[in-house]
């Protein structure tokens, strides 16, 4: 048995102080009676009673000081130990290993470096005294490296650590997630809360966990560094303003950036351009972004637009000729800096060379309210910078094209065959190409009530969840004459809307070397050219089959990127990481090192597409000299039964019989 309270033990003083209240008692005093009768049954009475007094009275005493004996054990906290509390030391070590960590001193050696050197010795001192280590390596998703290492694996840590060295991707190129870093501990706390939390990082904080000491390996003497924290493009009366923010952290600093535009308005990718280039010194205080604005000469972009002060305006050229209006990549870098992080000096905007995306419309009774979608189609692709939508009509009484375009929309006049090149959305089709899947019967049929035609609502087709369907409601359109389509293959064509006689309406097929869309009804005969859903339709089917290979061309590192394809395959090319062949779409890609990379894919149609994102740095990760509001401390719950079992019960049960045997001897004394 242990006491867990030792000191509840003083209580047994109380026992002192019963002895002497005994002791200190008046005794009975001895009192003479007259009447002889009285006081010879008193002496009788006595000689009877006296022995049984004595031997109560001895009872009672020892039980009150066993009362008192039990009543102190209680305060002692009395436990039975189970297995007993480690005393050698553990340590959980927990390395910082955010991009921040590659920060390089006056030495060359990287904040990285010199932290895995710090815990090689922190591990040699634990093992001397025979306690054990454990390593988390603090990332975007934080783990242990080792867990509960002795002495017995002092090599096999070496090597780790070496190894660590060694890596550069050892230390990442994103942020670390130090919080859940610390909640790792947790486990190894449950079992032996003694063990000690030690960190590694370069981050300050106003408020550090209780518990946790933090080993900072930075070096503010000689560690500073410049950066470009972002950079893009943006259109400006249809020409391109580059936008640069620029940050120095550590000290105050005057960067030169550097702008090159590289193939400067080619008509396209196979074209040959022009190079631009520019160049302006930008004073960054310590800790404070600016921004600069290399704008054209025309641009409407002012200065006093800006409630921001450090905005730094730089004008391209004095010459209209310089103005740009597509590029193939804009290379921005900070020149001459002998900053302590490399990677975040340069920046790479790509995105100005938009794909071409032909698109022929030809129709019999060419119609205005679809012409209007196509055209404004053709300025919303435009002004989002995702297209060059170059649209084609075809006369009247001339035959369209079927080959040499990716989109191809037929009205009324159907073509002999359908093109096998692109994507066709055939409405009101009058005949039945050859290639075509499907028997369409050429004579329309009506709603009729007697001689007037009724508007009739579409119902929902099959597949309500379609893309293409996405913000169009069936029930809103309303048709009075349908072309009947029978015949189709249920495999290959999927039926969004259907008319009122169950028979369909609006069909897709979207197979790997056919792509067609049938609107069964005409424009001229149904209310959907007064409706957003015409142009919602049509905008849809264009993002359906022609979706962006990448949303954008800047990521960060640690971004996952949602990567589409318009056809069997996307290759992506990084500067050192390789990423395996994507086949199954939206595929998911994760940047872990910056720069640029590649996007490759040849469509189903034989058209070959690249696709280029540049990867930097987390801007948050350039300010080397950041101070953070605080951690929070792991939460371990003890529990004292895996140590101990506790015996208060019993000693309860005891102090209980007893108080009532005390209790006992006194009703007896009556």
């Amino acid at each position: 048995m242990s006491l867990l309270a030792p000191l509840g033990l003083i209580a047994l003083s109380s026992i002192l102080a019963l002895i002497i209240i005994y002791i200190i008692r008046p005794n009975y005093q001895q009192k003479f009676i007259s009447t002889t009768f009285v006081w010879k049954l008193s002496l009788k009475y006595r000689k009877k009673k006296i022995p049984t007094s004595k031997l109560r009275n001895i009872i009672l005493i020892i039980c009150q000081i066993l009362i008192l004996t039990v009543c102190s054990f209680v305060l002692a906290h009395p436990a039975k130990i189970k297995k007993e509390q480690v005393d050698y030391e553990e340590v959980i070590v927990v390395l910082d290993s955010s991009a921040s960590m590659r920060a390089l001193n006056d030495e060359y050696k990287t904040r990285y470096e010199r932290a895995i050197e710090l815990i090689k010795d922190r591990t040699e001192n634990v093992f001397e005294g025979g306690g054990l280590v454990s390593l988390i390596v603090a990332d975007a998703d934080p783990d242990y490296l080792f867990e509960r290492y002795d002495k017995t694996n002092e090599y096999e840590l070496g090597l780790l650590l070496d190894e660590m060295l060694e890596e550069d991707s050892a230390c990442t190129y994103g942020s670390a997630d130090i919080q859940t870093a610390l909640n790792k501990c947790e486990d190894i706390l449950s079992d032996n809360p003694r063990a000690k939390i030690v960190l590694y990082t370069d981050t300050d904080y106003d408020n550090a966990p209780k518990g946790v000491e933090i080993v900072h390996v930075y070096d503010r003497d000689s560690e500073w560094n410049v950066a470009i924290l972002n950079a893009g493009a943006e259109l400006d009366e249809n020409y391109y303003n580059f936008v640069v923010e620029v940050a120095s952290y550590g000290r105050a600093y005057r960067a030169t950036v550097d702008l090159r535009v590289e193939n400067g308005n080619a008509d396209d990718a196979s074209s040959a351009g022009i190079t631009y280039n520019y160049s302006t010194d930008v004073y960054c205080p310590d800790g404070v972004p600016q921004t600069v604005i290399f704008r054209h000469s025309f641009s409407t972009v002012k200065k006093e637009d800006y409630e921001d002060e450090n905005i730094a305006f730089v004008e391209q050229s004095d010459f209209y000729s310089d103005m740009i209006y597509s590029y193939q990549r804009v290379h921005v870098s900070i020149a001459e800096s002998d900053d302590s992080i490399d990677v975040d000096n340069r920046f790479d905007i790509y995105g100005g060379q938009k794909e071409v995306i032909k698109v022929q419309y030809s129709s019999s009774n060419p119609n205005p309210f679809t012409r209007s979608v196509l055209l404004n189609l053709r300025s919303y692709y435009n002004s989002i910078g995702r297209w060059d939508m170059q649209l084609t009509e075809v006369k009247r009484d001339t035959e369209p094209s079927t080959e040499g375009f990716d989109f191809y929309v037929f009205e009324d006049k159907m073509p002999e065959r359908l093109p096998t090149d692109g994507v066709v959305f055939l409405i009101d089709p009058s005949s039945t190409p050859n290639n075509l899947g499907v028997r369409i019967d050429s004579n329309p049929y009506a709603y009729r009530m007697g001689d007037e035609f009724v508007l009739v609502p579409l119902i929902e087709g099959d597949d309500t969840e379609h893309p293409v369907m996405s913000g169009v409601s069936a029930y809103d359109i309303q048709i009075s004459a349908y072309r009947r389509i029978s015949g189709y293959d249920s495999g290959q064509y999927s039926v969004l809307m259907s008319c009122s006689t169950g028979e369909p309406a609006f069909l897709i097929k979207d197979s790997e070397n056919s792509k067609v869309v049938i609107m069964a009804f005409s424009v001229h005969y149904s209310n959907i050219g007064l409706l957003p859903a015409y142009p919602r339709l049509m905008l849809n089917v264009m993002n359906y089959f022609f979706p962006p290979t990448i949303e954008k061309n800047a990521f960060e590192v640690g971004d996952t990127v949602s990567v589409n394809s318009r056809g069997d395959s996307v290759d992506v090319i990084g500067t050192i990481e390789k990423i395996p062949t994507l086949t199954e779409f939206p595929a998911k890609v994760k940047f872990n090192i910056p720069g640029t990379y590649t996007f490759l894919q040849t469509t189903y149609f034989g058209k070959n597409l690249t696709d280029s994102a540049f990867v930097n740095i987390p801007s948050y990760e350039s300010n080397i000299t950041v101070v953070e509001d605080g951690l929070i401390t792991p939460y371990v719950e003890t529990d004292p039964d895996e140590f101990f079992k506790d015996l208060l019960l019993y000693f309860a049960i005891g102090l209980v019989s007893l108080l009532f045997i005390e209790r006992l001897l006194h009703f007896t004394e009556t």
